[in-house]
């Protein structure tokens, strides 16, 4: 299943929605790292904070740094399971084991 995340963002009337990938996931653990935040775990709020930031900024939606978009732009940050993607991605096959 794909990991989707909605932000609302100051200023937009109408929430962004984006997916959030392998590189975004990168991104957390190597920042992460390198500034010795809280795993994602222990600060889920900043990690799914920053994996929408790394989506947005990889899709070109967003400009700005991180600072900016956890402090003031990013309003509110919604993630959930794109089962649709799945259900898609099987189409007709019907059950294989059956």
């Amino acid at each position: 299943m794909a990991l989707k995340t909605s932000v609302t963002l100051d200023g937009h009337t109408a929430p962004v929605e984006v997916t959030i990938t392998n590189p975004d996931r990168v991104r957390w653990d190597m920042t992460r790292s390198k500034h010795n935040w809280p795993t994602f775990n222990d600060a889920p709020f900043l990690g799914t904070t920053f994996l929408a930031w790394a989506a947005l900024r990889r899709e070109g939606i967003y400009p700005g740094t991180f600072e900016d978009f956890r402090d003031r732009d990013a309003i509110d940050v919604e993630s959930y399971e794109d089962t649709a993607a799945e259900a898609d991605a099987v189409g007709d096959l019907g059950n294989p084991t059956q």
